[in-house]
């Protein structure tokens, strides 16, 4: 064994948690030279020294890994226990909320929420696969071996929401896979026997498999809140003679088949864990409509008929999902540069974001002298040139819009409108009256992938029914009403935002090339819009290997809000590189101060964790500790005046709007971190209604505010800080302050060239804009001279 080091630790003994096999686990408070923080030790003595060293050998290999538990040293420290012999001591991440066994105890009959055992059996096969991929068998996996991690996580209404993530621990038995070595005719297991598989009771087999059996298990405990052989008096032949765990009929029908799988008697049969990280348990498929109740669609569509007359169709539904596009990816055979376009494209179909209170041209989607077409009186043009360039579509269009009664025109959405358009283009092109070129043609937009398996029986009756509507709208003597419901989840996974130059949504287009482009948290490029046109700038120089990436989500937020976003909206994981630092100490620093508390010491620039002793949270700078009262009494007020602010600030009340905003603005600032992403909105929102009044003096204040979050939060070349600098110097140089409005529109257009490009007509108005403050400037200078 390769001789330990030989220390005196700073830390201090708080109290014992746990006793295994080889030793005991405590809790010590562990200094490091720049901060203090908690710490789970495990010591052995020197007879199981051992394996403490082999444990921390296995360990070593998952640093960074988010669902292995983590060492802090990079050796096992030896100290002497002051009898005269030596104690061996491993230095791991401390789990405030214990093991999955103490956390199910919490719950009555220590049965957990459906909800909660399917994240949890993702978090460990996630685990159980970097485990594998690295050669591995735990080969006791258990719940007194899963370490439960609590997260803060604050929703979009301001409230804070605790999460969990689990890590796997206790890699002592573990072994290669394949080892039998430790395998001995009195003691024919590595583990727990409850836990173990037929074929490692039997042959003392060590595969992966092995672990598979375990997590059955572990899900099986998580269903019933008992051991998974509580049923009989367990004995080892019970496995021998290949019995299994009971499992109760009463259980969802997609866990009963999960739990099955894992308690294959055939190994192979078991699969692996990534595979099983696409069971239909894990994504929900037993929802569906054509899974659980088996209808067919047709009767769905015939359902849908009954109701669309009456049920008015939502224009993008919340519960919109997207397809995982690991495999697609631009073949860039070329060096990118910053700035550099990487691809472009004009939408197949697009339409504008019309509504009740504001319309806006179909052809340029500008605001400014509309009129409404008279015949269909659902299209708005600016003048005939937009008309013109939009007819050959449109008066097919009008001419089946024309045909709808008032009541039906007003179910005509955005969304509607684009799949109408849709169709009439692919026929257009088809009958060769619109011509068909290779990056604008309907077959692109067939290989997009729809994620209709993905969906419950919710959405797809909404998509039943929009199909039903399309239909009634065009008419077509031959239309597939499926294929119609298909498309529209083509459009939830695939369709864009069309945004204008200060990334303002204006309409939705369909940009079949763009949609092949994957995400990643810390993108190196960026897609912006050109009136219509879709362009994809480099944010970074890109090597010719490298992949192309866009952001699919607002990125401002901790790895845990992005993570949720991504799994509700687009249904995966992300494991970019942003990502993969879940749980390091910087991901826990990041997601304190963005969505985290303050100090209690307003000079303090520290952020807050969870104090080990429940009694608060501590910081991590000055060590003062902020009582759990404090913040939940400053929380409640917070909560109660937001409640009285209106989602939509009206013109009329303007001013009062502004005077709450204000207040919750006080309040914000006393509870969160001067770099909360909720602060942060809310002096967006007192920004936008100050500029709206023309009170630029205290405008310019929030604006100075808010750019140092957005410097934190987005890359240096982000055009949102870009955008945001660029306001700031409008608001200095009307305010006179010149040479601070130079200075901002400098860095205003050096961020914003990168996405915006230099020739567009907005980046030429800033370009002016600074030639005209520069002039400014200099007039002054030379006036102050003179004068002197």
């Amino acid at each position: 064994m390769k001789e330990p080091l030989m220390v005196t630790l700073e830390i201090e003994f708080k109290r014992f948690l746990a006793k295994g096999s080889f030793g005991s686990v405590s809790l010590f408070k562990y200094s490091e030279p720049h901060r203090k923080h908690y710490t789970a030790v495990k010591t052995s003595d020197y007879n199981n020294a051992v394996n403490l060293y082999q444990e921390f050998q296995i360990l070593s290999q998952f640093k960074g890994c988010s669902r292995i538990v983590q060492c802090y040293e990079n050796r096992v420290i030896e100290q002497l226990d002051g009898e005269g012999g030596k104690d061996y001591m491993m230095l791991m991440e401390y789990a405030s909320e214990g093991s999955l066994s103490n956390f199910m105890n919490r719950f009555k009959d220590r049965i957990l929420p459906e909800s909660l055992i399917k994240d949890f059996t993702r978090m460990l096969l996630e685990g159980l696969a970097t485990v594998h991929e690295r050669g591995y068998v735990h080969c006791d996996l258990k719940p007194e071996n899963i370490l439960v991690f609590p997260t803060s996580v604050c929703k979009k209404n301001g409230e804070w929401e605790t999460t969990y993530q689990l890590k796997i621990s206790d890699f002592g038995l573990s072994k290669r896979d394949g080892d039998s070595s430790w395998w001995e005719p009195h003691l024919p297991f590595a583990g727990t026997p409850v836990y173990m598989s037929p074929e490692s009771i039997s042959h003392g087999e060590t595969g992966k498999a092995l672990d598979l059996w375990s997590l059955g298990c572990v899900v099986l405990e998580m269903f019933t809140g008992k051991s998974p052989w509580w049923h009989t008096n367990y004995d080892v032949t019970d496995l021998v003679n290949c019995y299994e765990p009971l499992i109760p009929s009463d259980l969802p029908c997609d866990a009963k088949l999960f739990i099955m799988t894992c308690f294959a008697l055939e190994t192979r049969d078991r699969k692996d864990a990534t595979t099983l990280l696409r069971h239909s348990f894990l994504r929900g498929e037993d929802e569906s409509p054509l899974a659980k109740d088996k209808k067919s669609w047709d009767e769905l569509v015939k359902i849908a008929q009954r109701f669309t007359k009456a049920v008015s169709v939502s224009e993008r539904p919340q519960e919109s999902k997207k397809i995982v596009k690991e495999q697609r990816r631009p073949n860039l055979n070329l060096l990118v540069t910053f700035g550099e376009v990487i691809v472009s494209q004009e939408p197949y179909v697009s339409v504008p974001n019309n509504n009740s209170s504001e319309s806006r041209c179909d052809g340029c989607f500008t605001l400014n002298h509309l009129k409404k077409c008279s015949a269909c009186q659902v299209v708005w043009y600016c003048g005939s040139s937009c008309q013109k360039s939009e007819w050959k579509l449109h008066r097919h269009e009008c001419k089946a819009l024309s045909r709808l009664d008032k009541l039906k025109r007003k179910l005509v959405t955005p969304t509607i409108r684009l799949m109408v358009k849709l169709y009439l283009k692919r026929n257009l092109q088809s009958e060769k009256v619109i011509p068909i070129t290779t990056t604008d043609n309907y077959s692109l937009v067939e290989a997009l992938v729809s994620h209709m398996s993905e969906l419950d029986e919710k959405q797809l009756m909404l998509y039943a029914q929009m199909a039903n509507l399309v239909n009634l709208i065009l008419q077509f003597s031959s239309i597939d009403l499926k294929e119609i419901a298909e498309n529209f989840s083509k459009f939830s996974c695939n369709a864009h935002s069309i945004c204008d130059s200060e990334l303002r949504p204006q309409g939705i287009g369909l940009f079949p090339l763009v949609s092949i482009i994957n995400h990643s948290c810390s993108p190196n490029a960026i897609l912006v819009f050109e009136e219509q046109k879709a362009v994809v700038r480099a944010m970074e120089n890109i090597s010719k290997d490298s992949e192309v990436t866009i952001s699919y989500i607002e990125t401002a937020g901790s790895t845990m809000t992005r993570q949720k976003s991504l799994k509700e909206q687009y249904l995966f994981h992300c494991k970019c590189a942003r990502c993969s630092n879940i749980g390091k100490p910087h991901d826990i620093e990041e997601s304190a101060i963005l969505e985290g508390y303050r100090c209690a010491n307003e000079t303090c620039t520290g952020f807050l964790l969870r104090d080990p002793d429940e009694k608060g949270f501590l910081c991590q700078k000055c060590t003062r500790l902020r009582s759990k009262e404090e913040v939940r009494k400053l929380a409640g007020d917070v909560k109660t005046v937001s409640e009285k602010a209106p989602a939509s600030p009206s013109v009329e009340n303007r001013q009062d709007d502004i005077a709450l905003y204000k207040t919750i603005e006080k309040l914000q600032d006393k509870l969160y971190h001067s770099f909360s992403i909720t602060l942060m909105r809310t002096r967006e929102k007192l920004l936008k209604m100050l500029m709206e009044v023309e009170s630029w003096r205290e405008a310019l204040y929030y604006c100075r505010l808010i750019v140092p979050v957005y410097q934190r939060v987005y890359p240096a070349s982000h055009p949102l800080i870009g955008l945001q600098l660029y306001t700031q110097g409008k608001l200095e140089w009307l305010l006179g302050e010149t040479e601070e409005a130079v200075s901002s529109l400098v860095k205003a257009f050096h961020i914003l060239r990168v996405s915006h490009g230099t020739s567009t007509p907005f980046m030429k108005e800033l370009s002016a804009k600074l030639d005209e403050a520069r002039a400014e400037a200099s007039y002054k200078l030379r006036a102050s001279t003179y004068d002197n």
